[in-house]
């Protein structure tokens, strides 16, 4: 059974794992200063981390980021089901735009 964070979580080596593993950006991750505009939402499946997204604020602005899926669980819909749980937290924090960069997709 998955199981959606239904906060944000600190910064932590499985969603490190998770990221390095995805060639996915993880240094500005670990800058403290950095981190208080960043939010972490974690998939979780028996108690492993295997799946995260992230919304880096900027006023009523965010830009999603840190979308991964471990690729075992990759092609179920997972990636999918963490976008709309970062769009339903940021609607909840009151973002009005969100932005996608990406390189891969």
């Amino acid at each position: 059974m998955y199981k959606l964070s239904t906060g944000p979580v600190a910064y932590n080596p499985a969603v490190e794992t998770l990221l390095r593993a995805t060639h996915l950006p993880t240094d500005d991750l670990q800058d403290s200063d950095y981190q208080q505009g960043i939010q972490l939402f974690t998939l979780e499946q028996d108690e492993q981390t295997i799946g995260v997204v992230g919304l880096e604020l900027h006023g009523d602005s965010a830009l999603v980021r840190s979308l991964a899926v471990s690729e075992s669980e990759r092609g179920q819909g997972l990636g999918v089901l963490l976008l709309k749980h970062a769009e339903e937290a940021a609607q909840i924090m009151g973002v009005k735009e969100l932005y996608l960069l990406t390189t891969t997709a």
